[in-house]
């Protein structure tokens, strides 16, 4: 498919469902994205698409202390129609020694392990995800490279000292993303060095390279988002407003949309303030990252509920008891008054 063929199938994808849970916890996510980045002292960007906002265009800083410090790593975030049920792919664009560029590379968090993926992490905690990635080594996984630290500090430095984008991708409007996107990152580059500078400060040199288990930890945890998932698993059946699997995917027809719903339109700036005012409304924060549970609290958890089945299962066996004494007594005392009857006969 040549490029005008991919960015008019990617316009066409665009149309949805604007009541699709999908597309709500997208808009909560935007407005959470925007808030952080007015902030200016975020290690990462993401805007979402303006004909898609199931599509993200993100860019991070690499982590310091690491071959990657100070580079400018852009890439894309492709939601699923099922999207938080299910997880996003990611595609970097920025050469970086790493990650392959253009490829669906494989993460613990990405489409390719989609049972570790819990609906309750975000776009935001992803990103943080995969800027702890990037020192990790790649055992041989999706999309994986394991060029020298001199390339990469090279390829590091190349990315933040040009003035736009290092690559061409899509249309016109998607590289207008990427050099905005861009140009944002590097105003904010001095300001986010200088505070990372001082958190690690009192470290004693120790390499985020270890930071293979962290990466996974990079993701906060919250219980608190587990209601608001189940709301939105409760009204998952009309979410499927919108259908692909790659990139250039064909677009469900109209006769899969369920009767009754408003035509399928694009979202834009007054959905997302529209669904701001509905959120300011509400009593709850919104989703937050949990943390992947490790070996530990698997084990509490189980043994916590092999607790709960052993409690229930001596309740059960005490109410067994109780119903076969009581039938016993029924027996007898039937017995007693038919020796009774017979004697009074």
């Amino acid at each position: 498919m040549s490029a005008p063929d991919a960015d008019a199938s990617t316009s066409a994808r665009a149309a949805f469902n604007a009541n699709a849970p999908s597309v709500k916890r997208i808009l909560r996510e935007i407005r959470e994205l925007r808030a952080s980045a007015a902030r200016e002292l975020e290690a990462f960007i993401a805007e979402p698409c303006e004909d898609d906002i199931f599509e993200f265009h993100f860019a991070v800083f690499g982590p310091p202390r690491t071959a990657f410090e100070r580079g400018i790593y852009h890439g894309r975030i492709l939601l699923p129609p099922e999207y938080p049920f299910k997880p996003p792919a990611f595609v970097l664009l920025t050469a970086n020694g790493r990650f392959e560029t253009g490829t669906k590379i494989c993460l613990s968090i990405s489409q390719h392990h989609p049972k570790q993926w819990q609906p309750s992490w975000s776009i935001r905690a992803a990103l943080t995800a995969i800027r702890a990635f990037f020192p990790t080594p790649p055992e041989g996984a999706v999309g994986s490279l394991d060029w020298s630290d001199d390339v990469r500090r090279e390829l590091a430095e190349a990315s933040w000292r040009a003035r736009e984008p290092t690559f061409a991708h899509g249309c016109e409007k998607r590289r207008a993303l990427s050099a905005s996107v861009h140009e944002r990152m590097l105003a904010r580059a001095e300001a986010v060095m200088a505070m990372e500078s001082v958190k690690t400060s009192g470290d004693d040199g120790a390499s985020a390279s270890a930071s293979g288990a962290g990466a996974e930890n990079a993701i906060e945890d919250d219980d608190a988002n587990e209601d608001d998932v189940e709301d939105e698993a409760t009204a998952e059946g009309g979410s499927r407003s919108r259908a692909f699997e790659d990139d250039d995917s064909p677009v469900a027809g109209s006769d899969e949309r369920d009767a009754g719903v408003e035509p399928p339109r694009a979202i834009g700036d007054e959905d997302v303030a529209r669904e701001e005012e509905r959120e300011d409304d509400d009593d709850e924060d919104p989703p937050r990252p949990v943390t992947p549970p490790n070996e530990t609290e698997r084990e509490a958890r189980l043994a916590r509920r092999a607790r709960e089945l052993a409690k229930t299962k001596q309740q059960l066996d005490t109410t067994a008891w109780a119903l076969v004494f009581a039938i016993v007594a029924i027996t007898i005392k039937r017995l007693v008054v038919q020796r009774v009857i017979g004697a009074l006969q």
